[in-house]
């Protein structure tokens, strides 16, 4: 079940100027604002100074002496009497009177106000977000979460200590610092209300740095209304936490996860990944870093390879390479997948992937051969005529592959 925060109405109202003067205060100030009426009339506490700093356009364009909007609706954020960021949402209504002209606000909880868009043109939203197995989730105009997929739900459980994601705004749950660059890509959003914006960001995860990739869409109604942001995340567990997985008999899977940031050069690697190159979290996990660990007979190569990667429009890593393990100098085999994230103007972002060992794979295949020419060796130098025969050849007419030289001398005398 969804709570919802109490509805509580406050208005403040001033008469603007070149120094905006609060007149009156009414509704459950304290209990919405955390300061008492008293407070602000006094001039103790300024709702103008408690205003988020990054929304300082947004108190510029409510408070100026030259506004020419009337009325409208807007979302500011004010730090609350005990220290926490809140979202409000703001209507604003200007009043002209012969003392002067009045700026009317009404201010409410965000979280509190929100409507469900889904009810009426844009319900396939909500089956795809709680349906998909993706890290997906909306928001209103306000950027309050209005809907969002279990998987990236779980990913905050950490934060959200049982408390529904649905309802909330970041400040409600994450850091401050983390809250602020998130709700900056989600304004940039909504204000274009056109193409996506891309994100990328690194939070706390588990007590570790985690590199995260989120993409923010604009969603608008049938009446080309704004609904708010549709958001896709990677990186919170799909790419970043490949996980060891048991196979069999206390096995461990040789696969791993990995995000290469290619703005920086930095990546983020699992612990399978780590232990496969035999390094920790003091070596250097960068392109250089990745490069040394290339086996000298294929490090200029694997280099060239990479750089073609970042230029070819598909943008799919897929090869095999050796390393030479850091630890012990040990040489292993590796299979290289990734793909690059792009931005809007094609600009290589990220790549993301697996690295799997695959050194037993290829020690097979090495005796295999090694077996097969043995065997080669043996009957084109039998005593006595020998072949041997490959019933799978192509349209299932049998070959020779092997013929003794006896067999030879046999089949020339028929």
């Amino acid at each position: 079940m969804i709570r919802r925060a109490l509805i509580q109405d406050a208005e403040l109202t001033y008469r603007v100027g070149l120094c905006p003067q609060l007149d009156a205060v009414t509704g459950p100030v304290h209990e919405l604002l955390g300061f008492a009426a008293e407070d602000f009339l006094s001039t103790k506490v300024s709702f103008l100074d408690r205003i988020h700093l990054q929304d300082s356009d947004i108190a510029e364009a409510l408070f100026s002496p030259d506004g020419e909007t009337s009325s409208g609706t807007r979302v500011l954020r004010f730090r609350h009497g005990g220290g926490r960021i809140l979202c409000l949402q703001v209507h604003s209504k200007r009043e002209h009177k012969d003392e002067g002209t009045f700026l009317h606000l009404k201010l409410q909880n965000a979280g509190s106000v929100w409507v469900d868009p889904f009810k009426d043109d844009a319900a396939y939203f909500r089956t795809m977000v709680e349906n998909t197995d993706g890290e997906v989730f909306f928001k209103d105009r306000n950027h309050v979460v209005i809907a969002a997929s279990p998987s990236f739900s779980a990913t905050l459980e950490h934060f959200l200590n049982g408390r529904n994601l649905v309802g909330l705004t970041d400040y409600d749950f994450l850091p401050e610092a983390d809250a602020d660059t998130f709700y900056a890509a989600e304004k940039q959003a909504l204000v274009e209300g056109g193409a996506p914006v891309d994100l990328f960001h690194e939070v706390m995860r588990a007590g570790k740095r985690v590199s995260i990739n989120s993409r923010y869409r604009p969603v608008r109604g049938k009446r080309d209304d704004l609904l708010g942001l549709f958001a896709t995340v990677h990186g919170v567990t799909t790419h970043l936490r490949a996980e060891e997985k048991v196979e069999g008999a206390g096995r461990i899977s040789r696969m791993g996860g990995y995000t290469l940031d290619l703005r920086t050069g930095v990546s983020t690697t699992s612990a399978v990944v780590d232990a496969i190159f035999g390094i920790d979290k003091s070596y250097p996990h960068d392109v250089e870093g990745w490069s040394s660990l290339v086996h000298p007979a294929d490090r200029d190569r694997m280099m060239e390879y990479f750089l073609s990667v970042l230029d070819s429009p598909g943008g799919i890593f897929n090869m095999e390479y050796q390393v030479v393990r850091h630890s012990d100098g040990e040489v292993r085999w590796v299979h290289g997948l990734g793909r690059v994230d792009r931005a809007t103007d094609g600009t290589p972002l990220m790549m993301r992937g697996t690295i799997g060992d695959i050194t037993e794979r290829k020690e097979a295949e090495a005796a295999l051969r090694k077996s097969q020419e043995r065997l080669q060796v043996l009957i084109e130098n039998a005593p006595v005529g020998l072949a041997m025969f490959d019933l799978e050849r192509e349209r299932g007419v049998p070959g020779g592959i092997y013929i003794s030289c006896s067999a030879c001398e046999f089949f020339e005398k028929l």
